[in-house]
Order: structure tokens, then C-alpha cells, then sequence
């Protein structure tokens, strides 16, 4: 029984391991569709210029605070929503500390143009960047009025 066992142990495992290859390339036929992105920029105040502080700047999920420069920076590796025939890039800006950076901040979508800098192969589509993004964001309605 044992040995009954053993084998089906390994053809099972055999199966679940394997993948479609063929033998001109060795890429394996499956996998999860991803590029590299590298992206940074800085937040700044629509009315006065300046920098701001406490804004999340999020990119497929991953985000990043800025700093008191105003600057953020997001480098990982996700779907390739700028090859080909996917969606759009966008950047997701939202103030996350409320009126401790100067105001409340209205939240928004900023579209990427983003730059292919190095060519992909099988599922890895490649690395796409945008740097020096200047993003200058209004305060909200609300936080002008005197209270």
C-alpha cells in the first residue's frame, strides 16, 4: 500500500510542477503578466507653490508619503497596465493628515505618461518610468472658509 502511495505521490507532484515548455525556449508558457515601474515626482500647493507634506501618492496599490520637500518615489513590479491594449496608468494622490500640512487638500486621479525603458520577454513586459512628476494639488472648499 505504501508503494501505492509513493507513486501516486509523484505523479501528482510530477503534474503540479511541470509546465508547458517548449524545446527552442525555455521560457515556460505560463505566468503572471508584470512590469517594473519607477516613478517620482513632488506635491505641491495649486494657491501658494509650495511643497506639502503628508500626501499618499499610490500606484497599483503601493504607495508613498511625501516628505516635508514634497517629494515621493514608488519603484515595484506590477501589472503591465501600460502595454498594449491594458488600461491607463494613474497615480491615486489623497491627503492623509488633514489640515496638518497647511490645509485639507482635495483628493485626485493623475494619468501617467509613462516611458518604456527597457524591453520585457514572455510574461515580463518591461520597465516603464516617469521622473519629475509636478503635482500640484487645491485645497479643499471647505478648508478656506474661516471658522
Amino acid at each position: 500500500m505504501r508503494l501505492v502511495y509513493r507513486v501516486i505521490y509523484l505523479i501528482v507532484t510530477g503534474l503540479l510542477g511541470g509546465s508547458c515548455q517548449s524545446k527552442e525556449n525555455s521560457a515556460a508558457e505560463y505566468g503572471c503578466p508584470h512590469a517594473q515601474f519607477r516613478l517620482d515626482g513632488q506635491v505641491l500647493s495649486d494657491v501658494s507653490g509650495e511643497a506639502v507634506e503628508g500626501i499618499r501618492v499610490s500606484f497599483q496599490g503601493y504607495p508613498d508619503t511625501t516628505r516635508s520637500d514634497g517629494s515621493w518615489r514608488i519603484e515595484t513590479d506590477g501589472f503591465p497596465c501600460a502595454a498594449a491594449g491594458s488600461q491607463p496608468c494613474s497615480l491615486a494622490v489623497e491627503d492623509i493628515d488633514g489640515a496638518d500640512n497647511g490645509g485639507e487638500f482635495e483628493g485626485t486621479k493623475i494619468p501617467l505618461t509613462l516611458e518604456k525603458t527597457e524591453e520585457g520577454h514572455s510574461w515580463y513586459y518591461g520597465t516603464f518610468e516617469q521622473h519629475d512628476l509636478v503635482i500640484r494639488l487645491a485645497l479643499q472648499e471647505d478648508s478656506n472658509q474661516e471658522k
